[in-house]
């Protein structure tokens, strides 16, 4: 599947949507925080390899332009991801609730995604709709 310049333009939001909600926990409870940590760094991963599985090399260079943590490799991604979300104190801003189930689903939802399905909706939602709702 090819991408357009107004398409990896939407692809973009979505990826950052994705890596900007899936950054850390919102409360206080360590093991809580732990918890969400992992189900972030869960979905940063998978996204990280989605990109790099369904992307051509090409592509992959277009959107380092705008968004460089998507790396060269799936592992300059995941490594670039976990770098940019260490120190995020909150997963959902503005008074908004995180919810662990949404983010299950979110994983299942990328991992069973086909590449076409994939980019398609990052494209057009920010990502799959469970990932699109982690927070609300």
């Amino acid at each position: 599947m090819k991408i357009r310049s107004t398409q990896a333009t939407r692809f973009l939001f979505g990826l950052v949507f994705i890596a900007a909600t899936a950054c850390g926990g919102g409360n206080d409870d360590p093991s809580e925080n732990a918890a969400v940590r992992e189900q972030a760094t869960e979905i940063n991963d998978l996204t990280c390899e989605r990109i790099h599985e369904c992307l051509d090399s090409s592509q992959i260079q277009a959107i380092r332009l705008l968004v460089p943590e998507t790396g060269d490799s799936v592992e300059e991604c995941k490594d670039n991801m976990r770098a940019r979300n260490a120190d995020a104190n909150a997963m959902c801003p503005g008074g908004k609730s995180y919810h662990a189930d949404r983010a299950d689903q979110c994983l299942m939802a990328l991992a069973d995604a086909t590449c076409q399905d994939f980019l398609v909706s990052l494209m057009l939602k920010g990502g799959p709709e469970p990932c699109s709702s982690i927070c609300s």
